[in-house]
């Protein structure tokens, strides 16, 4: 089953969700319970190598307290 990436329109924080077709309906969203969610466009990344500097996500305010971390991987690739 691939695994997608949404955005809440609530809460505006990203999770991830695994689903059966790119058609299926996603779940509510996991932190705030709202259906207002966006799929993100997903973009590949090699591993070893980082898309941005680490100092982005703290600049970005990505990680930890926005919630985009959960996952243990940083979205912008740090």
């Amino acid at each position: 089953m691939p695994l997608f990436e949404y955005r809440c329109a609530r809460c505006r924080r990203t999770h991830e969700q695994l689903l059966a077709r790119a058609g299926a309906k996603p779940e509510a969203c996991p932190h705030c319970g709202s259906r207002q969610v966006a799929r993100q466009l997903s973009v590949f990344a090699p591993p070893g190598r980082s898309a941005a500097p680490a100092s982005a996500c703290a600049q970005a305010g990505a990680c930890p307290a926005s919630g985009a971390c959960a996952t243990g991987a940083c979205p912008l690739g740090a």
